[in-house]
């Protein structure tokens, strides 16, 4: 990579990407737009996937997939063995008049629930507690064992989180 050194050169190159930026943004929301007209007369998602893999990096690809699901009738579904964006078919309606209203790029792509790290320790708790039962069941005494002492240490910490997070 070449640095650029000159201001004026590096300053034309900032105008470039600005330029271009806005002309990528509003291509992207071209395509969703018509991606979730397609899936409206056809019933068939793909092309909205199509889309959201097709973004780079950093063109907040998570606000696109929000956009999706509040306007083009599909779910999220999360991401397959390439990383690859899939979505499925809601019963939620497709509400194409908004979504072109609606640029992807004003969705906030980190809403829902806050994250709750005392839950989500619960969770890992209660599914390392079934493999060691199903570990005991199954006469696997050593692997039982790690999995028990997976789970004090996990609880031990769960006491910690639970007092930073009333503290906070």
């Amino acid at each position: 990579m070449e640095i650029i050194q000159v201001r004026a050169d590096l300053v034309k190159l900032i105008g470039s990407i600005a330029i271009r930026g806005k002309r990528l943004d509003g291509d992207i929301h071209r395509a969703l737009c018509s991606a979730v007209w397609h899936r409206s007369e056809h019933v068939d998602n793909t092309l909205i996937a199509q889309v959201v893999n097709a973004m780079p990096k950093g063109s907040r690809a998570n606000a696109a997939i929000k956009w999706a699901e509040e306007f083009g009738g599909v779910t999220y579904s999360g991401r397959d063995k390439q990383k690859q964006v899939k979505f499925k078919n809601s019963d939620n309606p497709v509400k194409l008049d908004e979504g072109i209203q609606t640029p992807f790029w004003d969705m906030k792509a980190a809403e829902g629930e806050e994250y709750d790290s005392v839950k989500d320790l619960e969770q890992v708790i209660k599914i390392l507690e079934r493999r060691a039962k199903k570990a005991e069941e199954n006469g696997e005494t050593t692997v039982s064992v790690t999995y028990r002492s997976m789970v004090d240490q996990l609880k031990n910490l769960e006491v910690e989180v639970q007092k930073l997070a009333e503290a906070a």
